[in-house]
C-alpha cells in the first residue's frame, strides 16, 4: 500500500522555443524541479500526449466540462472502492492494469493510446470516458441491488429461523411435524395454529373451548342468537411443539366461517393465531426437499446463505475487474484536464512540461508548495495565476497549473 498522501499533477512553461520531437526541454524542466524540491517531495514524469484541442471556444468549453467530469468519474471510482472493501474479508487490495497498485500506476503513468486515441479531439475523448463511466456506474448499481436482495432475503430467513414461534417460518417449524390427518380443512371446519406463551398455557388449556363465547349462534333455526357459544370444537387442541423460549404451538379446530372473529377473541385472551395453510406449506416443503436432492442443501436458510455468498463473490470480482478501468479513466481525465488548462494558460504551440509531485510527508505539503511557487513565479510573465480552491474552501494562487489527485480511497488511507 501507498501512504495515502495527495499527489499534484503540475505543468509549467518551458523556457525557449519548442522544437518538434525534441523533449529535452521537458526533461531539463523536470530535472530542475527534482533538484528544487530536494527532500520535501518526490517528482515523477507524467506522460502527457499532444492532444487535438480544436478551436479556442471548444477548448474553453472542454475546460468547464472537465471539472464536472473529473468529480463524476472519481465518484464512480470511490463507489467501487467502498463496495469492494465492504465485501472484502481477505484483506485484498484493488489494482489497475497488470495488477499494479493505483499509486504505482499513477507514478508510472503513460497515456494509453490503444484505448484513448490521441487522433480524436479532446471533446470526443471526454465524451467516450463519460459514457463508459456512466455504463460502469449503472452496472455497479444493478450488481449491488442483486447482492442486496440476496443479503436481505438471507437475513429475513435467519431471523425467522432463530426467532420464537411468534415469528418463525411455520414451513420449517410445523410442516415437517404433522400430516394431513392432523388438519381439518373442509367446508365447515378449519384447523388453526395458536401460539401460547408459557405463562398462560395452563389458562389456555382450561379455557380454549370458551374463546369467543359470543361469536356463534347455536339456537334453533329462526332464533340462532338465542344461544351463543364459541366456534371451537371441544377437545380439538393438540400440542405440536415448544420453542426454547417456552412458546407452544397448538392446533385447534374451529368452525370455518368464524376464523377472523376467533383471531380477535384469541388475541384478547393473549393467544396468537397465526396464518397457516397446510396444503400450500406442504407443497413448498416437498419442493424444497426435491431441490435438495440436486444441490444437497435442505435448510432454506443455508440455501439463502449460499446464494448470498455467491452474489457477494460475484460482486467482489466485478469490483476487482472494473476498478482498474474506472481508475485509469479517471487519471486520463486528470491528464486531459491538465493539458487543456495548460494550453489555455500558456497558449500554443505546446511548450510545457508535465510532472507528478508527491510530498514525502503531510507536514511537508506547505513547504513543497512554497518551493514550487519560488521556482516558477519568475516564469509567469503574463501574471496569470491559477486559482486553486482546497477542501476547506480557501483559495491559493499558483504560477503554474496544478491539480490534486489521491489514488487511495478513504478505506485504505
Amino acid at each position: 500500500m501507498g501512504d495515502g498522501f495527495d499527489y499534484w499533477l503540475v505543468s509549467t512553461r518551458i523556457e525557449g522555443e519548442p522544437t518538434p520531437g525534441d523533449d529535452s526541454g521537458a526533461k531539463r524542466a523536470i530535472g530542475k524541479l527534482r533538484g528544487a524540491m530536494g527532500d520535501t517531495a518526490e517528482v515523477f514524469e507524467c506522460g502527457l500526449p499532444d492532444l487535438r484541442v480544436g478551436t479556442l471556444d471548444k477548448l474553453m468549453s472542454a475546460g468547464d466540462l472537465l471539472a464536472k467530469v473529473d468529480l463524476n468519474v472519481e465518484s464512480v471510482v470511490r463507489k467501487i472502492e467502498r463496495q469492494f472493501y465492504e465485501l472484502d474479508v481477505l484483506d485484498e487490495v484493488l489494482t489497475v492494469e497488470d495488477s499494479v497498485p493505483p499509486h504505482k500506476y499513477l507514478e508510472n503513468f503513460r497515456w494509453n493510446e490503444a484505448k484513448y486515441r490521441t487522433s480524436l479531439h479532446v471533446d470526443q475523448l471526454i465524451k467516450d470516458i463519460v459514457q463508459a463511466a456512466a455504463a460502469t456506474e449503472l452496472e455497479l448499481k444493478e450488481s449491488t441491488a442483486q447482492y442486496s436482495d440476496q443479503k436481505q432475503r438471507y437475513q429475513a430467513l435467519e431471523r425467522q429461523k432463530d426467532g420464537n414461534l411468534l415469528v418463525a417460518n411455520l414451513d420449517d417449524k410445523l410442516t415437517p411435524l404433522i400430516s394431513g390427518d392432523d388438519i381439518h380443512d373442509s367446508e365447515y371446519l378449519k384447523t388453526v395454529v395458536v401460539i401460547v406463551g408459557k405463562q398462560v398455557e395452563k389458562a389456555f388449556l382450561e379455557s380454549y373451548e370458551q374463546i369467543g363465547p359470543e361469536i356463534v349462534g347455536y339456537g334453533p333455526e329462526g332464533e340462532r342468537d338465542s344461544k351463543k357459544g364459541s366456534p371451537v370444537v371441544p377437545g380439538s387442541a393438540k400440542k405440536v411443539t415448544t420453542d426454547k423460549e417456552g412458546y407452544s404451538l397448538y392446533l385447534v379446530t374451529i368452525l370455518d366461517k368464524f376464523i377472523e372473529e376467533f383471531k380477535v377473541a384469541a388475541q384478547t385472551a393473549r393467544f396468537l393465531v397465526r396464518d397457516y395453510d397446510f396444503r400450500t406449506s406442504k407443497e413448498r416443503y416437498d419442493q424444497l426437499m426435491a431441490e435438495a436432492e440436486d444441490d444437497e442443501v435442505v435448510d432454506p436458510v443455508a440455501k439463502a446463505k449460499q446464494e448470498r455468498d455467491k452474489a457477494s463473490i460475484d460482486l467482489l470480482n466485478w469490483c476487482k475487474t472494473h476498478y482498474g478501468e474506472a481508475f485509469a479513466a479517471w487519471v486520463h481525465i486528470k491528464v486531459i484536464r491538465l493539458f487543456v488548462e495548460s494550453v489555455l494558460r500558456y497558449g500554443l504551440p505546446v511548450n510545457f512540461a508535465a510532472s507528478l509531485v508527491k510530498p514525502k510527508k503531510k507536514s511537508l505539503e506547505k513547504k513543497a508548495r512554497d518551493k514550487l511557487f519560488k521556482l516558477y513565479s519568475g516564469l509567469d510573465h503574463s501574471n496569470m495565476m491559477q486559482v486553486h480552491a482546497d477542501d476547506a474552501g480557501s483559495e491559493e494562487l499558483y504560477p503554474y497549473v496544478s491539480y490534486t489527485i489521491n489514488p487511495f480511497g478513504a478505506e485504505k488511507r
